[in-house]
Parts: C-alpha cells; structure tokens; sequence
C-alpha cells in the first residue's frame, strides 16, 4: 500500500498504519513506519481475495480517512450462486473482477458450481454431467457437456477426480479417469470389465462374468442363424409364385423394425424398457449388431483399436455373404448331384437319398425350377438388403467425430483425433470405400437392376432373385423401394452428424423426415389398392410409419423431459409416455405378424390348390386312357375343364396384378383339353 507524505506539525517521527475489514470500524494496527515512509506491505490473516482492508494512516495528530475499496473480494461476488471471483492476474488487483458462472460451450447451460462461498478462478470446479476442458487455464475456463450426464461429476469432494470411476459407496461406476497418462476427455472411456454401448455414445455398460458373456454370445449367434435360415426358406418358398401378399408384407415388417431400432441411435434419454425393445428389434431385422457384440471379450483393447478392427469386419461382410452364398449353394448342388447319381430314383419300396433334388409337380403356374445361380442372387440379395441399415450406420460412424476446444475427435472414442494419423488412413483406405461401394452402391445397382427388367419383372427368373426390391408396388412404382432407402439413411446422417445442431434439432429433423415418408406415400400410392389383397400393404405402411413418428415424438418428450421443472416433479408423466410408447410397438408388432401369418397361410391354400390342377400333357393322357379303356374316347373327342369358383377369383385377382387387365373386370378363366 502506498500513500503520499503528510503534512505534519510537531515533534512526530513515525506513522501508525491501522486496517479494518469493514468501512469506518475501528482500525488493527499492523505496523509504525518512519515518517518518511510512503509505502507498507500489509500483512493480512487471511487470503487476500477474500479479505476487503480499509487502511488509516496516523502521523502524530493527524489522520487520513479511511481508504476506498482496494480490490474486489470473493464476499462481493457472492450472490445468488451466480457469480465467481477473476482474481487474475494476482499482482495486480485493479483488474479482479466479478464474473458470470461460466457456461458450456455448446448448449449454454450453466455448467460450473458457483455455489461455494469465497469461489475464485482457481477454484471453479464443474457441475455433475460437465467436464473442465482446460483445468490449467484459470483466465478462460470453458467447460464441456459430457456425452453421458452419470459419466462427470463435480470433483469437489472426489480427490480432484472428474470422471465417476466409482461412486459414493466405492462401487465401480466404470468411467476411467486416466488414459494413459491423459485426462479422459468428456470421461467417455470405459473401465476394464465395462464396454462401450452400442446405442448410447459415451456410456459404459458392465460386462457380464466370461462364462456367462461367452453364452450370451453362443446363444445370440445362434439365435441369429436361425433367424437368417428361416427367413431365407420363408422368402425361398415364396419367390417362385406369381403374388404373395405374405412377402410384400415380411418386407414392410424389416422396414419398420429397422426404422424403430434407428432410434436408440439418436441422442435421447430413452428409459431402460424402452432401449431393450430396440435391442430387440435391431436384432430382429438387422443381424444383431447389438444382441451379438463381441466388445467385453476385449476389454483390455482401447475402444478405438476395437472399433477400428469391427469396421474392418462390417466393410468385408457384404464379400463374405457373397462367397458364402456360393460355396453353401453350389455345395448343395454338388452333394444333390453326387447323391442322385450313385443312388437309385425314389420308388415305393425304396426311398432315396435325402439330398436329391426331387422333381416338382407339375402345376398350372409354378413351372419355373430355381438354379444355383438364382438361389445365390436371392440369398444374397435378402441379407444385404437386411443388413444395409448396419453397414450403413458403421460406414457413418467412421466420420462421427466430436468438437473438443477446437479440435476434433472420434466419437467412438475420445483419446482418438479425427482426420490424422491412425483414423486418416482408416477413413480412406475403409470408410470411403464403404460409402461408395455400400451406402451408395448398393441402391444404386438394385435401382438400375429392376429398372432394366421393370417389362420383365413378373417373369420367373427376375422374380425369383430381386422380388424383395420390388415386389407388392404398382408396376409403374417400380422404384419405389429407393425412398424408404432414403429414409433409413436419412435416420443415420441425423443421428451421426445432427448432433451439431443440438439434440432438440436433431429429434425435430427425425420428425420432419417421418412426416415426409407418410406424404410421400399418401401421394404416391404405391401399392395397388384395386386389388382387395393388397389393401393390408398400404394400410400397415401406413400404420408403421405413424407408429415410428409417435417413437420419435416421445423421444423429444424424453429429452425435454430432463430440464423441464414441471415434468420432473410430476414424473409419472413420461412413465405413462414410456407404457404408452412400448404399448402401441408392441401392438403393432403383434398386428403386423398376425396378418403376415394369415396371408401366408392364404398363399399356400393358393399353391396348394393350384398344385392340385395337373399340367395339360398329364390331363390329355389321363383322360385320353380313361376314355379310350371304357370305347367312350377318339381322336376327336374333347374334353373341358373348368376350373373351380374359388381359383378363378383367386387367378382372376392375380393376373390383374401382374399384367393383366389392371383397372378394369377379368374375365373369368377356363381350359379346353383336345383329346
């Protein structure tokens, strides 16, 4: 503290130098100073942020008034929680200042505790749920929401530790402090024994014991292969009839159970019930990236190392499927071909091999015998077209990354920087391949495939191998299968890179690409709803579309649902939501399987009654011997077959279908034989 020389009359050689914490109280004295002297350093009994000092200098008689504020104190900036105390730089006190409790750099929410009484820069500490994102840099602090709110927490009274490795009670909690050496950014790293989620970025779920892990992992696969195995014998004994109904409609269904389980990947606080329907769900239509994850048999990897090998496997599935198809199927023809030739045809008294292709009866439509090749195609048509959405979530996910202070890293993890080194050369020699090949390669050929055969798609052999992509549409909505495409990507580019524009935008974008499908379809009409059969197709897209926009809807609500005050005092609200949600999933689920078993059914009472109208050759014979053993036949005879009500209504509906008389009345059918 400084001072100028007063002016001094009498004998006094010295100068009392006398402080107070308060304006005008009676003064301490810290010290006597030669008359002289201008200058003291003040000595106080506490922090000097913390303690105001009003300073009386005596000389003899005389006395200064007491000093103006000198600096700017914590007991200033402590009101209503709201504020903090810049005292730097520390040698110059005319710069403190009183500061607002700093907020996140991205949503705006206040994300400093400024609660504490005598808070200064230094010891600013985060909210629970925020990270400190330069801990050095007491000037500027900038802290960060973490991707998981129970992952952060304040290190008021943690040992200066952010991340929530364990909690109050000292059970693990499975968020890794050190990595490395380094501070896990936002506290996205998994502990040993804990893996990375599969639907929310940046949590951690606790790994099973290696016995159990090791079964859940037998019995998802396993699970898996028999769904693939009887979706291919179901599509298999469909694709060679002229219009199932139960097809069309087992497409509809992946779609919608796809578009559900694309939600769990949008950032919202989805309640637990509701996450293991889209685990479900996903494992249903799309192979089980998420009932099948190897991830806790390799704790000890980085999640980066391991993200980096399962990209590697998802860019090579689609070659694998294309390989397995062909070595599975031309090893059933070899083994049928081996089999046939070295054992005897199949009599009354002997019954032949069990591998041999037996021959077809002859029937009114179903003339066509699938080959290897086609069998190939339609294999691997069918499981690309259910694992599209899972290789493009991966192919996306390589590009995720997350802004940290300017700089970018993976999403999948956050020790891990996006574009250089290691993730650069992924990108380019993995992920761009993906995108070209895959995401947009894959449609593109199954457009241009049915476009060059959309005058031949109800021939045998086109129908056989690409129904999937066209079938149970109008002919002139041939392409329509591109749009629900669209949308499926449509769900992954908002969840991979909305997350930009905040999670409100993001659940807001969903809805607006939801309500497009339901317009697009209601405008384009692309199932035939002349044909009575048909009318179940347009009424469940309809209803899963509807369905999925209210899954959406209520994952905004689940969102809001954390900051709004009063639906977190009236909490049963979302529990309502939650029921209501899984509820209507769930309703339309069983809705959907019980109309495509009632259609299947129907389609084969169809082929079992058309099986039953011999071929024409086996007719003119039958009833060529017939006639002639009883002297009733010639060769000018003849003989009229009339097929019953029933099949002629059914054929009547289906040739309108397939190119026959679209809009107008059929003409009701019948056979002459010439005998």
């Amino acid at each position: 503290m400084t001072w100028n020389k007063p002016n001094v009359q009498g004998t006094s050689t010295k100068c009392t130098i006398q402080w107070s914490k308060n304006r005008g109280d009676q003064g301490l004295i810290a010290g006597t100073v030669p008359i002289d002297t201008t200058t003291y350093d003040l000595i106080l009994p506490d922090n000097v942020w913390n303690t105001p000092a009003y300073v009386v200098v005596v000389c003899g008689e005389a006395s200064s008034d007491p000093s103006d504020d000198t600096w700017v104190t914590t007991k200033q900036c402590d009101k209503n929680n709201e504020l903090y105390l810049q005292n730097l730089p520390t040698n110059d006190f005319t710069k403190w200042e009183c500061k607002a409790c700093p907020k996140d750099m991205d949503n705006l929410e206040k994300s400093a505790d400024c609660s504490p009484e005598k808070l200064t820069s230094r010891s600013l500490q985060p909210l629970s749920g925020f990270w400190r994102v330069n801990p050095t840099d007491h000037e500027h602090p900038i802290f960060k929401k973490c991707l998981v709110e129970d992952a952060c927490r304040s290190n008021s009274s943690f040992n200066n530790q952010t991340c929530n490795e364990v909690d109050v009670s000292g059970n693990p909690k499975g968020y890794r402090n050190d990595c490395n050496g380094e501070r896990c950014r936002l506290c996205a790293t998994c502990a040993t024994n804990f893996r990375r989620s599969t639907s929310i970025t940046g949590k951690c779920d606790r790994c099973p014991d290696s016995a159990e892990n090791k079964l859940f992992l037998a019995g998802g696969a396993v699970a898996v292969l028999v769904a693939i195995v009887g979706l291919v014998y179901v599509t298999m004994s469909e694709e060679d009839s002229k219009d199932n109904i139960s097809d069309a409609m087992q497409k509809i269904i992946i779609n919608y159970l796809q578009m559900i389980a694309l939600a769990s990947s949008l950032p919202m606080q989805w309640p637990a019930e509701m996450m293991v329907m889209f685990t479900i769900f996903d494992g249903v239509s799309s192979g089980g990236q998420h009932l099948v994850s190897p991830d806790c048999e390799f704790t000890e990897m980085s999640a980066a190392e391991l993200f980096y090998q399962k990209q590697v496997m998802f860019a090579t599935l689609p070659v694998i499927i294309v390989v397995f198809s062909y070595i599975f199927w031309h090893a059933v023809g070899l083994c049928s071909s081996l089999c046939c030739k070295n054992k005897p045809k199949k009599t009354k008294k002997t019954k032949g091999c069990c591998c041999c292709k037996q021959e077809r009866t002859p029937s009114y439509h179903k003339s066509y015998n699938a080959t290897i090749p086609d069998k190939t195609i339609l294999t691997t048509v069918l499981l690309l077209f259910v694992l599209y959405p899972s290789i493009v979530t991966r192919a996306f996910s390589l590009l995720h990354c997350i802004d940290v202070d300017g700089t970018l890293y993976l999403a999948m993890d956050l020790q891990e920087k996006c574009f250089s080194g290691r993730h650069q050369s992924y990108v380019l020699s993995v992920g761009l391949p993906q995108l070209i090949v895959y995401v947009i390669g894959f449609p593109v050929a199954g457009i241009f495939i049915v476009g060059k055969n959309r005058h031949q798609l109800h021939r045998p052999v086109i129908k056989y191998r690409f129904a999937m992509l066209y079938l149970g549409y109008c002919d002139d909505k041939w392409w329509w299968e591109i749009t629900v495409v669209a949308r499926k990507v449509g769900v992954v580019l908002i969840s991979v890179f909305g997350s930009i524009l905040g999670v409100d935008l993001q659940c807001f974008l969903a809805l607006a690409l939801v309500f497009i499908s339901i317009a697009a379809h209601l405008g384009g009409k692309p199932y035939d709803s002349a044909i009575k059969r048909h009318r179940i197709l347009d009424k469940l897209e309809i209803l899963s579309l509807c369905v999925s926009w209210a899954t959406f809807w209520s994952g905004l609500l689940f969102f809001l649902g954390q900051s709004n005050q009063f639906i977190k005092e009236n909490h049963f609200i979302l529990v309502i939501v939650s029921l209501v949600i899984l509820g209507i999933n769930i309703m339309t689920v069983v809705y959907s399987v019980l109309h495509f078993g009632l259609e299947y059914m129907e389609d084969n009472r169809i082929r079992k009654s058309r099986a039953s109208i011999v071929s024409l050759d086996s007719v003119h014979k039958a009833k060529k011997a017939f006639l002639v053993n009883r002297g009733l036949g010639g060769p000018s005879s003849k003989v009229q077959v009339t097929p019953v009500p029933e099949m002629m209504m059914t054929e009547a509906e289906e040739l309108q279908s397939w190119g026959g008389q679209r809009r107008g009345s059929v003409q009701k059918m019948s056979m002459e034989l010439a005998l």
